[in-house]
């Protein structure tokens, strides 16, 4: 199927600048003969709106990596986003909540770019980021947008 610029839909909240604002990491082996690697990934995720027009998404990857039982390297990574809303329809408060749900969607392309990246320089076992299903992932953890849209 082929798309024209015409045929998609833009939406009124538009990423319209990001920023890696921080990256640590600590690897504590080397890995010359790897055996077995098990990765914990987590990641939160925060949100303000300015007012009705601007706001700010950010996101924090931490990955703690056990190789042979025994720590292999830590690495946190954190994104923050600016988003524009063109929808003149919605409040402060709806725009908030939206950012808050969008985060991890907003931000998620950047860490599959860039985590693996750095941590191929860094000697470790490379490994890949998933996509991720947002449909599945907002009816997974709607219970908890809608704690956040009483606060």
């Amino acid at each position: 199927m082929k798309y024209t610029l015409e045929d998609i839909v833009k939406h009124p909240v538009q990423l319209v600048k990001v920023q890696l604002k921080d990256v640590h990491v600590s690897k504590y082996q080397i890995c010359e003969d790897c055996g077995e690697i098990t990765r914990e990934i987590t990641v939160s995720t925060n949100s303000t709106a300015e007012n009705d027009e601007l706001g700010y998404v950010e996101a924090t990857m931490t990955i703690s990596a056990i190789m042979n039982g025994e720590k292999y390297y830590d690495a946190v990574f954190t994104y923050i986003g600016e988003c524009k809303n063109s929808k003149e329809s919605s409040n402060e408060r709806e725009f908030e909540i939206f950012l808050e749900v969008q985060a991890i969607r907003l931000i998620w392309p950047y860490f599959r770019e860039t985590v693996p990246s750095i941590l191929l320089k860094m000697g470790t076992e490379p490994f890949e980021i998933p996509t991720i299903d947002v449909f599945e992932t907002i009816s997974k953890n709607i219970n908890r947008f809608d704690a956040y849209d009483q606060k």
